[in-house]
């Protein structure tokens, strides 16, 4: 049985057609920077892009100092640890070394 007769015919409720969006649970859910799935979440993939590009490019250009690269990896490691992220974490890592600012010798 179909989720809208369902819900019309046992619970005798509507849904709003222009607020709702029905889809298999294997498709996922996107919802605050992430795709929640029935068994695990993940990061979406543009904010895996735009982490790599930003942190990477940002720092190897100097635009970023140590200090200021270790305060953003610090804030989005703990982002990405609420998903299942194990694998894009190394993979980010393995695109950069950190490199000692002058100033802090």
């Amino acid at each position: 049985m179909p989720a809208r007769a369902f819900l019309a015919e046992r619970l005798a409720l509507a849904l709003n057609e222009r607020k709702t969006l029905l889809k298999r649970t294997g498709d996922g859910m996107d919802f605050f920077g992430y795709r929640f799935f029935y068994h695990h979440r993940l990061l979406r993939r543009k904010n895996m892009k735009k982490a790599h590009r930003r942190l990477a490019q940002r720092y190897t250009q100097g635009e970023l100092s140590q200090a200021d690269m270790q305060k953003s990896l610090a804030g989005w490691l703990g982002y990405a640890g609420f998903a299942d992220s194990y694998n894009f974490r190394q993979r980010l890592f393995a695109g950069f070394q950190l490199k000692r600012d002058k100033k802090q010798r």
